[in-house]
């Protein structure tokens, strides 16, 4: 699998992030949590990582559907020291409510990247190795 990221802000040790839908008007419907929870066992065959769905503000990532909010993530172990427990630390405007049987390729894309940001993949432009030029591999 190969990911145009650079791997910065890790994880180091075997580690289990609690994840919740913020409550409020962008909490998402049930498809579109149900979508995020199928998508991100992926990561869990290729990083030390477990993710553990919880209630409330004990969640180091916490999840928005805000239509207006783009999506992004806080990167890394940075999100383990937000400093606001009730605020977003990613959001996922691009998931639709359509059925959780068929996740679109875009979406399961826009997650797996968002998430990839939690786990401390920045984008190869980004990385401090960057000298202003980035080749694309074609394949």
């Amino acid at each position: 699998m190969y990911f145009p990221f650079v791997y910065i802000a890790t994880f180091r040790d075997p580690q289990t992030l609690n994840y919740c839908f913020v409550a409020g008007s962008f909490q998402g419907t049930h498809t579109q949590q149900q979508k995020v929870a199928d998508i991100i066992v992926e990561w869990e065959r290729y990083a030390n990582i477990t993710f553990n769905r919880v209630d409330g503000p004990n969640a180091e990532i916490r999840i928005t559907f805000d239509p207006d909010g783009g999506s992004n993530a806080v990167p890394g172990t940075t999100v383990i020291n937000s400093d606001d427990p009730l605020k977003p630390t990613m959001n996922l405007s691009r998931i639709k409510s359509g059925s959780p049987k068929k996740i679109a390729d875009l979406e399961r894309g826009y997650i797996l990247h968002e998430f990839g940001h939690v786990l401390g993949f920045y984008h190869e432009h980004q990385s401090p190795f960057f000298e202003k030029q980035i080749s694309m591999k074609s394949e």
